[in-house]
C-alpha cells in the first residue's frame, strides 16, 4: 500500500494550490478527485453549444435567454 504524507480531498483551484505548496515543500502528496476534471469551480464548461465559461461564473446567469439562444 502506497503511503502519503498529506492526502488533499478535492482538485480544485484551492485543493490543487494546496497540494502544490506541500510537494514543493518536500511532502509525498496525494489528490483525490471525484469528478473525471480538476479544476473545480475554475474549470470551464460549455453552456451552450461552442460557447465555454467558468462553471461558477455569475457573468452567465446575467446574459438574457436570448442572448444565450443566439
Amino acid at each position: 500500500m502506497e503511503r502519503y504524507d498529506a492526502v488533499v480531498i478535492g482538485a480544485g483551484h484551492n485543493g490543487l494550490t494546496c497540494a502544490c505548496y506541500l510537494a514543493k515543500a518536500g511532502l509525498k502528496v496525494k489528490v483525490l478527485e471525484r469528478r473525471a476534471a480538476v479544476g473545480g469551480a475554475a474549470a470551464s464548461a460549455e453552456f451552450h453549444p461552442g460557447f465555454r465559461n467558468s462553471v461558477a461564473a455569475y457573468t452567465v446567469s446575467l446574459l438574457q435567454a436570448k442572448v444565450i439562444r443566439d
